[in-house]
């Protein structure tokens, strides 16, 4: 097997690895209690207390798999812990309500989310900086969610001049609505077209179109062995001779019961070694795979070339 090398990311990342440790005794804890508890009628009692004091925990375990919950962890800001005043119930109140955010939006599945948006970013900026500007750059997005990474990257290479062709592709037709509303307010709207359909039929949807770069992050989460490789395959023959896929996934980590448990966000947790086997069981040649990290472990990014 081909031990392609693995380049870590490290500059402006999320690190905070000090206190992940103390937080897992807490976290196996909760696990185990949501596991009792969902035999019982109390479980929506709790959802309803978590609804009314932390809106944001509830809306990611309601939209759970969606670009919906991913956009309130990648939107997340830790804020100043309130002051507490005493006998002032409601200071405590804000002050319980603001660490158990921090708590939960600062485990390292949320910190690895959001340094996995860093540097698809910065991959995505790299193809937009590829493509010649006398060219135009033709960009798939697959499962697109919102698409910030990558119409943020289109946004920034017409500010240089430069044009682009950009096709995002994803079942929910709010995710497509909320993509073209983010493209509308970056000024590229004429350039991105929007298509509902699922991503497994890929080539039927797109037809003749031929990208330079496709992105599909975040996808292979859900999607099996067979599957993955099937999709990486369709890309293959959709994209140019040159052109490249950023794709990746999630790494095994010992967050995963408190996230599926509770959450109900289940994923399908990919080591090192088993997401090389899918890029050499692709059509993509051996010397075009390159995967990067984040440094606390959590996502890889692949990058193929074609």
């Amino acid at each position: 097997m081909n031990a392609s090398p693995v380049t870590r990311i490290d500059k402006d990342m999320e690190n905070d690895k000090f206190w992940q440790y103390p937080k897992l005794p807490i976290l196996w804890v909760a696990t185990l209690a949501m596991m009792v508890i969902q035999k019982t009628g109390l479980v929506k009692i709790i959802w309803r207390t978590v609804a009314k004091n932390l809106p944001a925990v509830s809306e990611v375990a309601k939209k759970a798999k969606t670009s919906r919950a991913l956009d309130i962890i990648y939107d997340y800001e830790r804020k100043p812990l309130p002051e507490l005043k005493i006998p002032s119930l409601k200071s405590w109140r804000k002050f319980i309500v603001e660490t158990v955010m921090r708590f939960l939006f600062e485990i390292r599945h949320c910190q690895g989310a959001r340094n996995r948006l860093k540097i698809v970013k910065w991959l995505i900026g790299k193809e937009g900086r590829r493509i010649p500007l006398e060219k135009t750059w033709k960009l798939l997005v697959i499962a697109c969610g919102s698409s910030r990474a990558s119409l943020e990257a289109v946004a920034e290479r017409k500010k240089i001049g430069g044009q682009s062709t950009v096709i995002l592709v994803d079942k929910s037709p709010r995710a497509l609505a909320k993509a073209m509303a983010l493209a509308t307010s970056l000024g590229i709207a004429d350039m991105v077209v929007a298509i509902r359909g699922d991503a497994m039929k890929i080539a039927d949807l797109v037809k003749d179109f031929q990208p330079d770069t496709v992105e599909a992050v975040g996808l292979t989460d859900y999607l099996t062995d067979k599957d993955t490789i099937a999709l990486i395959n369709a890309i293959n023959g959709l994209l140019v001779e040159g052109g490249k896929l950023i794709t990746g996934n999630i790494a095994p980590n010992t967050e995963k019961p408190f996230v599926k448990i509770v959450f109900c966000w289940s994923m399908i947790y990919r080591t090192l070694t088993e997401l090389r086997r899918i890029a050499l069981a692709s059509k993509f040649p051996q010397h075009g795979i390159e995967i990067f990290t984040e440094p606390l472990g959590m996502f890889y990014l692949l990058v193929l070339s074609k």
